[in-house]
């Protein structure tokens, strides 16, 4: 289970930017991993995995993608996508992000792009 954290860069630490140009800081917001066992019947048995950075601020929208191996956050005061790696054994986002693009506006939600004929391009 993934769940994001809006407005809340409060004790998470800052991104670096991924501009190498600048060495300003990006507060980010976070994403938090919980596990729920196969044989949980009545959801009672979640646990709390860990906190990862979402990437900016206000995570509108998260989409993970048919393998299960990658996250693209939608950022929507700070107008961009993130992508991260997630382990799909464990359901944890990494810190580091894969891929990023900024300018978008004000992003609401993010979709992959997975159709066969996609995929077959």
């Amino acid at each position: 289970l993934l769940v994001s954290n809006r407005n809340a860069t409060a004790g998470f630490p800052n991104m670096p930017n991924p501009d190498p140009k600048n060495v300003t800081a990006i507060a980010s917001d976070s994403l938090a991993s919980f596990i729920i066992p196969a044989n949980s019947a009545s959801g009672k048995d979640i646990g709390f995995q860990g906190l990862s950075p979402a990437g900016g601020s206000y995570p509108r929208h998260f989409s993970v993608n048919k393998k299960g191996d990658l996250v693209a956050v939608g950022l929507q005061n700070s107008g961009r996508v993130v992508v991260y790696k997630r382990c799909v054994k464990t359901g944890m986002v990494c810190d580091k992000p894969v891929a990023d693009i900024e300018g978008l506006g004000g992003v609401s939600s993010v979709v992959w792009d997975e159709a066969e004929e996609a995929l077959d391009r």
